[in-house]
C-alpha cells in the first residue's frame, strides 16, 4: 500500500488500513490481530493468544502517523524487564524514549517507548517478523 498520504485521523481510515494490515499478516501466518484505535489515531497489533505475563513486559504495540510518516512503536511500563530486548531494538534502528524521566532515586516514571520511522504499511511486515521473536524477551 501506498504512503503518498496515509491518515488515522478517523475510525474508518484507521479500520480500512487495520484491515489491509490484518490481511497481510494472515497471508504471511503471523498470528497476531490488528484493530483500529476507536480514540486516538492509532491502529494497535496485539497477540491472538498470549500469556497474561507478557502483557505486562509491553503493553502496547502500534501505528500512529507522526509528522506525515508512519511510526512503529513498542510500550510498556516496566522498563527494567526489557533490557535485552531494549538492547536488540536500539541495534536494528529503534529509538528509546522514556518521555516522563526518572524520579530522584532513578527509577523511570511512566511508559518508555521503542520507536521506528516505516517506509510504507508494507515494510511493516519484513519488520515485525524481524523483531517478532524477541519481544518478550527479558
Amino acid at each position: 500500500m501506498e504512503n503518498n498520504y496515509l491518515s488515522f485521523e478517523n475510525i474508518e481510515l484507521r479500520g480500512e488500513y487495520s484491515r489491509y494490515i490484518g490481511e497481510l499478516f494472515e497471508k504471511n501466518n503471523i498470528n497476531w490481530r490488528v484493530s483500529p484505535s476507536v480514540k486516538k489515531p492509532e491502529i494497535f497489533i496485539r497477540p491472538k493468544d498470549s500469556p497474561e505475563e507478557n502483557l505486562r513486559i509491553i503493553s502496547r504495540i502500534s501505528l500512529q502517523i507522526v509528522e506525515g510518516n508512519i511510526s512503529f512503536g513498542v510500550s510498556g511500563y516496566f522498563p527494567y524487564q526489557i533490557k535485552e530486548t531494549k538492547k536488540i531494538l536500539e541495534y536494528k534502528g529503534y529509538k528509546y524514549d522514556n518521555y516522563r524521566g526518572f524520579s530522584d532515586d532513578g527509577r523511570p516514571l511512566g511508559r518508555w517507548w521503542l520507536t521506528k520511522r516505516l517506509d510504507n504499511l508494507d515494510s511493516l511486515l519484513g519488520e515485525f517478523k524481524d523483531i517478532e521473536p524477541v519481544l518478550f524477551e527479558k
